[in-house]
């Protein structure tokens, strides 16, 4: 999978069961960036362009960008939607009989009901799925509110329900210790899902495979973990020349 930005010159070659960093330097930079890459994913207009097997795909279908960690929402309107059909089709695959005498059951009950008032009641079933599944208040169970658990689960839903490909987390590191990260990465990979973590600053990211940084003069920095090993930190940026581009 490609994230490709002409205008920034950014060419991120995002690969399954990697993990690929994105380092912004410069704040002007960051706004920027973030920005638009956040809108596109909310279905508005961009310079981002996604691609997976040279075929262009649409950045709102199939990235989640993870801004904080706080608001996750596993139960989030598109989550529910996209549950509320899957529940519709099982239900119309294996379980029509059980729906009908149930609707059968409710308008004999509305009938015996509608007896007793005062007034001329008339009452049908022209109820979607979906509306039962709200009257019913049909959501995922959340299992845990530990943090990390918080975040497998969304991916995991996010995945799986909502088809989401690509997930963009923003200094999402900073709120791990080494142990969490570790766990985290390795989580990512198993889900076979591609990732992207973009960070303000450098910093010492162990368990990382490629790391792309926009440093102050805004060069292109393009790095495997190997190479970014073997590099003292404090003298960073003077020993990259021979990898701008």
């Amino acid at each position: 999978m490609k994230l490709v930005n002409v205008k920034y010159n950014l060419n991120i070659d995002i690969k399954e069961n990697e993990i690929t960093v994105l380092i912004l330097e410069k704040p002007e930079i960051r706004y920027q960036i973030v920005k638009e890459l956040y809108c596109q994913g909310l279905g508005l207009d961009g310079s981002f362009v996604l691609s997976e097997n040279d075929k262009i795909q649409k950045l709102s279908q199939k990235m989640e960008f993870i801004l904080e960690p706080f608001s996750l929402d596993e139960n989030g309107r598109k989550v529910l939607l996209q549950l509320y059909q899957e529940m519709e089709l099982c239900c119309e695959e294996e379980f029509i009989e059980e729906k009908a005498e149930i609707s059968a059951k409710i308008l004999e009950l509305m009938e015996k009901i509608s007896i007793k008032m005062p007034y001329n009641i008339t009452s049908s079933i022209d109820v979607s799925f979906a509306e039962l599944c709200k009257i019913y208040n049909v959501k995922l169970e959340s299992e845990s509110d530990s943090f990390m658990d918080k975040m497998v689960s969304y991916i995991q839903v996010m995945s799986q329900l909502c088809g989401r490909r690509l997930f963009c987390f923003l200094n999402i590191s900073h709120y791990m210790n080494e142990e969490q990260w570790k766990y985290f990465v390795e989580y990512i990979k198993y889900q076979k899902v591609y990732a992207l973590f973009i960070e303000f600053h450098q910093s010492d990211m162990k368990y990382v495979d490629t790391v792309c940084i926009v440093d102050a003069d805004y060069c292109i920095i393009d790095l495997n973990y190997s190479d970014l090993q073997h590099l003292p930190s404090d003298k960073f940026g003077e020993n990259l020349k021979e990898f701008e581009v």
